[in-house]
């Protein structure tokens, strides 16, 4: 969700209720990668792709385990794991079409 679009959403709350608010950044997505730099020592995602991750990992969420690490290490990976695939093809305009599809 775009910081847009929370901005919104707290604007119909009442000032005076509590909330407890998650924010998860490029930057997680850049530590997850940086933390684990044996598998990922050759990947540099884009911003782009790595706001893909972000809204993969926020709209596809179980409900019952929420937004943690271990999730977004799995949603990192899974992207790496399709943008190689794509790469290996050599069908690089279609990795930006499906990158495109999915925003």
């Amino acid at each position: 969700m775009l910081v847009i679009q929370h901005i919104k959403e707290l604007g119909r709350l009442n000032p005076k209720d509590h909330i407890a608010v998650d924010m998860w950044t490029i930057a997680d997505v850049d530590d997850v990668l940086e933390n684990n730099e044996d598998r990922y020592q050759d990947i540099d995602l884009s911003d782009k792709e790595k706001d893909q991750i972000l809204i993969k990992f926020h709209d596809e969420q179980d409900a019952t385990i929420g937004l943690n690490w271990e999730a977004l290490e799995d949603y990192v990976n899974n992207f790496v794991t399709d943008r190689e695939d794509y790469l290996k093809e050599k069908d690089f305009p279609a990795y930006l079409k499906a990158l495109e599809e999915k925003t």
